[in-house]
């Protein structure tokens, strides 16, 4: 039909901010990521090439379709690379936002001894 003829598919492009951020334990810590394609990606997100839907928790949370992911009282552990990727019919994208949790005070005070 002539709908479909204008809208050819066009593979994703995605953007994830901030690159890499460096959190205290105990604070928030928001992944975004920004995606474009036609028709509309599908997103997921995965911690060290696992999916984050099996980590899901009151803690570790997926918000705005998908889009961001939300961090709350962070934990050493929560360190790494989180990629989120983008799906359609035309293609797949993916880009990779890292989070390093570090205690800022233990840090500074290598260098007090």
């Amino acid at each position: 039909s002539y709908l479909f003829s204008c809208h050819l598919p066009v593979p994703p492009v995605i953007r994830v901010y901030p690159e890499s951020q460096a959190r205290e334990p105990g604070v928030t810590a928001s992944l975004r990521c920004h995606a474009e394609g036609i028709p509309s990606p599908q997103l997921s997100w995965l911690k060290n090439g696992i999916d984050i839907k099996t980590k899901l928790s009151k803690q570790l949370t997926l918000q705005a379709n998908g889009s961001e992911v939300h961090i709350s009282n962070v934990h050493f552990e929560d360190t790494g690379a989180y990629t989120c990727i983008a799906k359609n019919e035309a293609g797949v994208d993916e880009d990779i936002s890292s989070l390093f949790v570090e205690d800022s005070a233990r840090k500074t005070c290598m260098y007090c001894l």
